[in-house]
């Protein structure tokens, strides 16, 4: 009896280790283009998922907007269903200027985006604004610069965001984070991540994980899936959101393209990855396509299941011949 309580133990800490890595898997499928309801043949860019998959963001240049480059919203009445007809966010919102990267936060209440328009705070280039309950936008001034500051992207905590700027490197687009203590308090100062950043490349349109841990970002550094100054997507991790993120690691040639693949996008159950491709086969200029993780954790846990199973019908059968 003490044997078979041991290996049961053994194997049930065997099945919870595995477990636990299956969130931080870094493998997708192949890219899956969202169909000419979401795209058209213009350019759709910088998706963004809200954080119960529902709800689509985007920016585009097709016609019928109210500036060069538009932010719309598509939904699905359930995650088995596929998105709609993007509709414009509108004018109050869209400006007559380029609004683009849109961010939602894990409420729906305000909406981070970059846009070139004027206006009170605007510091020039590109800067972040927040829209609140679909109000009159706001300049986000604590962290812009007058340099271009890109496509934010707000955590499901409403407590840290993440965007690019070429604020300094020589001009060169790095990432940036900056942190608030609490909603409705003031951003502080931005700071570099240094360590999944490339010096001599552009990293743009950041994405985190919800749980902090995964980073998911653009570049166009050497040794990437097409040609020299194509965009590729990476991920860098770290083990904890104390400490800092890892190197970046391409995603590889199952989800990149030898074109450009961008504007990553993260479902809050790190199921589906969201990201904006001008590869063959689309409808236009860059389409929003999705992929899905591959959860290789998952079958080392399943096997772990079958030989724990296994395991134990040995070592019942071996204590029903003892007591016979």
């Amino acid at each position: 009896m003490k044997r078979r309580v041991l290996i049961s133990l053994f194997f049930a800490m065997f099945i919870t280790v595995s477990m636990v890595g299956v969130s931080s898997a870094i493998s997708f499928g192949p890219a899956v283009n969202l169909g000419s309801a979401v795209n058209t043949g213009a350019n759709e860019r910088f998706p963004d998922i809200s954080s119960d998959d529902l709800d689509l963001y985007l920016s585009s240049d097709r016609s019928g907007g109210s500036g060069l480059l538009d932010m719309y919203k598509s939904t699905r009445p359930d995650t088995g269903n596929s998105f709609g007809t993007p509709s414009n966010l509108g004018a109050t919102i869209n400006s007559t200027a380029l609004d683009t990267g849109p961010s939602i936060t894990g409420n729906d209440v305000a909406l981070f985006f970059s846009s070139t328009r004027s206006g009170t705070g605007a510091q020039g280039g590109f800067d972040i604004w927040v829209s609140v309950s679909s109000g009159a936008p706001g300049n986000v001034s604590s962290i812009n610069s007058t340099f271009n500051d890109v496509a934010p992207d707000i955590h499901s905590s409403g407590l840290a965001m993440v965007f690019h700027s070429n604020r300094a490197n020589n001009g060169k687009n790095d990432l940036y984070v900056t942190k608030r203590t609490a909603i409705g308090s003031p951003w502080g100062t931005p700071f570099s991540l240094a360590t999944a950043s490339d010096t001599d490349s552009n990293d743009v349109g950041a994405t985190v994980s919800s749980d902090g841990l995964s980073l998911y970002f653009a570049s166009d550094r050497d040794g990437g899936i097409g040609e020299s100054g194509t965009y590729d997507m990476y991920v860098s991790t770290r083990l904890n959101t104390e400490s800092s993120f890892g190197a970046a690691v391409n995603l590889g040639a199952g989800i990149n393209s030898i074109y450009d693949d961008m504007g990553p996008s993260i479902s809050s159950d790190g199921s589906t990855l969201y990201f904006d491709s001008n590869r063959d086969g689309g409808f236009g200029g860059f389409d929003v396509y999705q992929s899905t993780a591959v959860p290789e954790p998952a079958t080392v846990a399943l096997l772990g299941i079958g030989l724990a199973g296994l395991a134990g019908a040995t070592v019942r059968r071996r204590l029903k011949k003892v007591k016979q």
